[in-house]
């Protein structure tokens, strides 16, 4: 995907020799992490590529352009585009994904630290997003530098260094949403186990048919499938990778 990006910066500027350019969405992102959260680990990394891709797209997406510059937009730096390893493996790792809340792109706000807990964005600026919460946030002992919605970039150092992965952190800071986007990096294994947690709290389904499994549906399969008395459940086995179905004579 080719985004237009309007540059002020004079490295920029100088590195293109231009003062508007268009680039892929994904090498766009190498110059924007690093600058970003520098060459943190490597899940603290994807965390911030998901905010940052997140964060292109909708302003693209409303003017049709981004600019190079924080105050702005979001960081970039052409000169950070070698010699940050760790910021270009948290954009490979997570390219074309993005993060959602109800099947939209969800607004991805971070600053450099909350200094110790989240402002909500209708505290802050008055929009009311139930994703973007006010909460304590232990992983954050800084004094707090920014505005305080949505990520903490050093929260998010932080919790990497404890051991979460890009799509945990993303899910404290932006509590019910979820990544979802280029599916075909994704196991079977794993896509069950996501299709799993979405069922969670929602009526059970009939198979493969995404039919709801009510008492009436149930009775015109019994009498489909005579032989059966009932379907109880299936399960997966994820060594042999095969479906199993258990069923009650």
């Amino acid at each position: 995907m080719l985004i237009k990006v309007k540059l002020s910066r004079e490295e920029n500027i100088s590195y293109y020799g231009a003062n508007e350019i268009e680039i892929d969405l994904e090498d766009y992102l190498k110059g924007v992490v690093p600058s970003e959260i520098g060459n943190a680990l490597v899940e603290a990394c994807a965390a911030q590529a998901i905010c940052a891709r997140n964060y292109a797209i909708s302003k693209i997406n409303s003017k049709g352009y981004i600019t190079d510059e924080s105050s702005k937009d979001q960081a970039f730096r052409a000169s950070r585009l070698t010699g940050y390893p760790n910021a270009y493996e948290g954009v490979e790792k997570t390219k074309g994904e993005l993060l959602y809340y109800n099947k939209k792109i969800a607004r991805c706000y971070y600053s450099s630290s909350n200094g110790g807990h989240t402002t909500s964005s209708k505290e802050r600026w008055g929009g009311d997003y139930p994703y973007l919460i006010s909460q304590e946030d232990t992983y954050d002992n800084g004094s707090g530098n920014g505005h305080g919605v949505g990520m903490s970039q050093l929260g998010a150092k932080n919790r990497a260094a404890a051991g979460h992965t890009y799509k945990e952190i993303l899910n404290f800071y932006f509590p019910g949403t979820y990544v979802q986007g280029d599916e075909k990096k994704m196991t079977i294994e794993q896509f069950i186990l996501d299709w799993c947690k979405e069922r969670v709290g929602n009526p059970y389904i009939y198979g493969a048919t995404q039919k709801k499994c009510t008492v009436s549906y149930r009775k015109a399969r019994a009498e489909q499938y005579p032989q059966y008395e009932a379907i109880d459940m299936g399960f997966y086995d994820f060594k042999k990778k095969t479906f199993f179905f258990v069923k009650s004579f």
